[in-house]
């Protein structure tokens, strides 16, 4: 009653000593459970909402196929059979691996309903302890006669702090060991004269620091896509990326494991069936830098053909940041703190090499705006920044699609802003933070992001300062790097096309507020098909017919692509066109994909500012004797408008030479006038005093910059 009376005075039925009734909303449809112990809950009968308001839909009305409808195909489970399958592993040359035993699974009908064999945790490298940590993979040799039976529980994760993952936390993946360098295999089944599949091999995401193979059953996309599917483990955080710099440990562990098992993939996956002539690599957050590392390395050339690069490449500022201590400089620090000698690499790897793993992942932490351990051009494995390996054309033969999430960053700019809307000022001072955590030249960047920024607001939020903060750190952390990857990939001849993924799903990886859009981890559960998945069922989630929707769509370009090198047409018949620096076309992936241009996005804009215009004013050490380009598509930039005049920078020019010349004419004269050797010596000494004061208080010191483009990382 207490309710229904405060209801009746207020219009809100909240009042002091109650329970809290929260507001309903569209988004989460909270409600309030009337019982001896209130509580609440979310979606009511959610299952008969979707069927009168999107599938009812779908029957009753007339049905074309070159529409996006909601007439999915209806979840009916996956089935595990009693029947296992066992594969002898060997070469093309008849080299035996050993052979192992899988478990047959068939697919859910929504998803091809193909028989799939499931093996778990196979061994492609040695496992890398003792005196193998902080080394590259060794192959493991032949396993014996033995085969490797069906695991009780999923394989081992590398080591990590498991709770940073919510998927991993979901499905109770909390164990981990350095014993971890395996795969998964997801095979259809074939008939022996069956022509040999192609191959996708899946890289996991995780901030370079966490993250597994196992958090994804690959069962239904291998049935849906008609595709071998191998995921694989590679060394996190400090025991895969370590570096000192030298020939003690050049570092990049974790990138030489997943050389290792496409080495492998190679090497055996004909024993399941698959092509090692068409093999797709599909690298999804710090899984994209790395596969895109991989994409500009020659030791890995002719091991792939195609790859996906979802949210990340190897130019994404977080690998990239100068303002970061280098990989050498961190793994001194670690050093220091787990009590190991710095007074040479040799003592110092030796001494972590000591220490247990646990200890050395705790020690670890990847520091805001950038990871433990950025990109280093070790001259072996990267021989030059990538910005400049893909400017020069330097890259793998390879067709590549990059995936752009619309609110990649939306979660990091809550901690700015959090619920509120921030004024003006509040917007200032968070750009000035985001500056110094990102810029050498933070002041001179701050200032440009506020011109670019300040007043443009973004991403449909109501409140237009924390919408242009939210714009500001997708476009800087993610945005602008992923279509320059695209643009450069394009320019070097290769088959490039890039997707914006849209849909913000029913149920999220990281549950935000209403406002905040989709993310790269939210896409996953399209990639593998969770919709369609038991985990439906056995964590009762809520999905709708356009997740459904979505998963059919993501999974037939996907599929395409692997088969064709291109993404071919929608569903409901809408063609993906490649991209290119002209038109920048790309398409929009929702539940009704539609093709656009990124022009109408002022995506040439966007490129022009972080590409080409803020690396020449974030320079560390500005050139002295050049003028400062205008910023595009903004007013003529002026000189010495703070003192009255308004000089273009060429009229600037013009001026700096006319009053040198004048300068040098007078002091050419005073020596005349003066005369004698020793004046004239005397003279010279202060003309070049003088000379040198002018170099460094006059306007030369403000007219910087010039060739300085993307400033490389002090690896």
């Amino acid at each position: 009653m207490n309710f229904w009376a405060q209801f009746a005075r207020s219009g809100n039925p909240n009042a002091v000593g109650s329970p809290e009734w929260p507001d309903f909303d569209p988004e989460n449809e909270t409600y309030i459970i009337l019982n001896v112990n209130i509580s609440t809950g979310q979606r009511l009968k959610a299952d008969k909402v979707a069927f009168w308001n999107e599938y009812i839909p779908t029957i009753t009305e007339p049905f074309n196929e070159k529409t996006c409808s909601y007439d999915v195909p209806v979840r009916s489970g996956t089935v595990q059979k009693p029947d296992t399958k066992t594969v002898q592993i060997e070469s093309k040359d008849g080299e035996v691996l050993g052979s192992i035993i899988g478990a047959l699974r068939v697919a859910d009908e929504a998803m091809g309903g193909r028989e799939v064999a499931e093996f778990l945790g196979i061994p492609y490298a040695k496992p890398p302890l003792g005196d193998l940590r902080f080394k590259p993979p060794e192959d493991t040799g032949p396993w014996g006669d033995q085969p490797l039976g069906i695991p009780e529980k999923l394989p081992a994760a590398c080591p990590q702090d498991v709770t940073q993952d919510p998927w991993m936390v979901r499905l109770g993946l909390n164990h981990t060991s350095e014993d971890c360098l395996t795969l998964n295999i997801y095979a259809p089944t074939q008939n022996a004269n069956d022509t040999a599949l192609p191959v996708l091999v899946f890289v996991h995401t995780g901030f370079g620091v966490h993250g597994t193979s196992s958090v994804h059953d690959a069962t239904l996309l291998a049935s849906q896509i008609r595709t071998i599917v191998v995921v694989l483990n590679y060394r996190l955080g400090a025991l895969g990326f370590v570096s000192t710099g030298d020939e003690a440990a050049p570092g990049y562990y974790g990138l030489h494991d997943i050389l290792t098992s496409l080495k492998w993939v190679n090497k055996y996956i004909g024993s399941f069936g698959g092509d090692p002539g068409r093999v797709t690599v599909f690298g999804h957050g710090s899984g994209g830098v790395l596969t895109h590392l991989l994409v500009l390395s020659e030791k890995a050339k002719g091991l792939f053909n195609r790859t996906v690069l979802m949210a990340t490449t190897a130019i994404s500022p977080p690998v990239n940041n100068q303002v970061i201590p280098s990989a050498p400089e961190t793994t001194k620090a670690l050093a220091t703190k787990l009590g190991c000698p710095t007074t040479s690499s040799e003592a110092m790897i030796n001494c972590l090499r000591e220490k247990p793993a646990a200890d050395i992942v705790s020690n670890t932490v990847n520091p805001p705006f950038g990871v433990a351990f950025p990109v280093v051009v070790d001259g072996d494995f990267i021989t030059d920044r990538p910005i400049e390996l893909l400017k020069n054309g330097r890259i793998n033969d390879v067709d590549v699609i990059v995936g752009v999430p619309l609110d990649e960053n939306g979660a990091r700019s809550l901690l700015f802003t959090g619920l509120g809307c921030p004024s003006v000022g509040e917007l200032e001072q968070y750009i000035e933070t985001v500056s110094r955590l990102s810029f050498l030249n933070p002041g001179e960047a701050a200032s440009a992001l506020a011109t670019e920024y300040i007043g443009k607001g973004g991403l449909g939020d109501d409140c237009e300062t924390r919408g242009s903060f939210r714009k500001l750190l997708n476009d800087q952390l993610s945005g602008w790097s992923l279509l320059e990857t695209a643009r450069l990939h394009a320019d070097a001849g290769q088959s490039a096309y890039v997707y914006l993924f849209e849909h913000k799903p029913s149920v999220q990886y990281r549950p935000l507020l209403p406002l905040y859009g989709a993310t790269a981890d939210d896409s996953l559960q399209f990639l593998f098909g969770d919709p369609y998945s038991p985990l439906v069922d056995k964590f009762d989630l809520s999905y709708r017919l356009n997740d459904k929707r979505v998963t059919l769509e993501h999974m037939e370009f996907l599929k395409n692509f692997i088969y064709n090198g291109n993404p071919g047409t929608s569903l409901s018949g809408v063609e993906w066109p490649s991209f290119d620096s002209d038109d920048l076309k790309y398409m929009s992936l929702t539940d009704c994909p539609q093709a656009y241009s990124g022009v109408d996005n002022d995506w040439p804009h966007l490129l022009r500012f972080w590409a080409a215009y803020l690396p020449t004013i974030t320079s560390p050490v500005p050139p002295p004797s050049e003028v400062t380009p205008c910023p595009p598509d903004q007013e003529p930039c002026v000189v010495g408008e703070g003192i009255g005049l308004k000089l273009s920078s060429e009229q600037a020019t013009a001026v700096i030479e006319t009053l040198i010349g004048a300068v040098i004419g007078a002091l050419v004269l005073s020596v005349f006038f003066f005369g004698g050797c020793m004046a004239y010596r005397a003279r010279v000494d202060r003309i070049e005093r003088h000379n040198l004061r002018a170099t460094r208080e006059g306007l030369p010191y403000k007219l910087d910059v010039g060739e300085r483009e993307e400033s490389s990382s002090p690896l």
